[in-house]
């Protein structure tokens, strides 16, 4: 399962779970949740790889339980996002060594 089909099915099931039956789910609820979890995942870039995911759950512990999974799996989403972009956006080939010699890549 890609990381987009968990992140669909986790706001689908968070949306139907939380809402006030088939007709009446709770999307912008779910949409909500799924913010906070690409906010978090952007905050987490700033913390230190050993220590990212223990700061990860304690800042999912402070969210209802109900939406803890969602919020995981947007985290997720998002870091799979960031890394994929970052590594878009690093030098290569001559540009790599000429960073690499300056010291640039670091």
């Amino acid at each position: 399962m890609t990381i987009q089909t968990q992140l669909d099915n986790a706001l689908t099931e968070y949306a139907s779970e939380n809402g006030d039956g088939f007709y009446c789910r709770d999307w912008s609820g779910a949409y909500e949740y799924q913010d906070e979890g690409f906010a978090m995942a952007e905050r987490a870039l700033a913390i230190a790889e050993e220590d990212r995911e223990w700061w990860l759950e304690e800042q999912r512990e402070a969210f209802p339980e109900s939406a803890r999974y969602l919020i995981a799996v947007a985290t997720d989403y998002r870091l799979a996002e960031l890394a994929e972009e970052a590594k878009a956006s690093a030098p290569t080939g001559w540009m790599a060594i000429a960073a690499d010699i300056t010291g640039a890549a670091k």
